[in-house]
């Protein structure tokens, strides 16, 4: 009489490799989160970085010509009020993930997010 079976030993090993890879690169994913930086630029030069979720709340008062106020309220960073005609950057809403960005252009003031693998190099202008 013959054995029929349908997964031999060698079988058994391969799924049990792909498995384990599996859950080895799904993992970091999980494990800890980057921190999320706002990085603020004023006419193209770095004006502050603040890391997001170590602030309760911060008002950022900005002495520029439009006078820009930034809030910062837990994971989420947004302008709360500019004095430029559109009103663009108060509407672009919270920013909270990496990548992420806002702007006031007639201010000249840029808010972006990094941290992660979503990092961007850094804004040029």
């Amino acid at each position: 009489m013959k054995k029929n079976n349908l997964l031999k030993k060698g079988d058994i090993v391969i799924i049990a490799a792909v498995l384990v890879l599996s859950i080895l690169l799904i993992i970091p994913s999980f494990i800890g989160s980057d921190t999320v930086t706002a990085v603020i630029y004023v006419d193209g030069e770095e004006y502050e970085r603040v890391e997001l979720g170590t602030v309760k709340e911060r008002t950022i008062a900005l002495d520029t010509q439009l006078h820009a106020v930034i809030k910062v309220k837990g994971d989420a960073i947004y302008f709360e009020s500019a004095d430029c005609p559109d009103k663009l950057c108060v509407s672009s809403g919270k920013l909270t993930r990496a990548g992420e960005t806002a702007a006031c252009l007639p201010d000249g003031v840029v808010i972006t997010l990094v941290g992660g693998s979503d990092t961007p190099d850094a804004i040029t202008g």
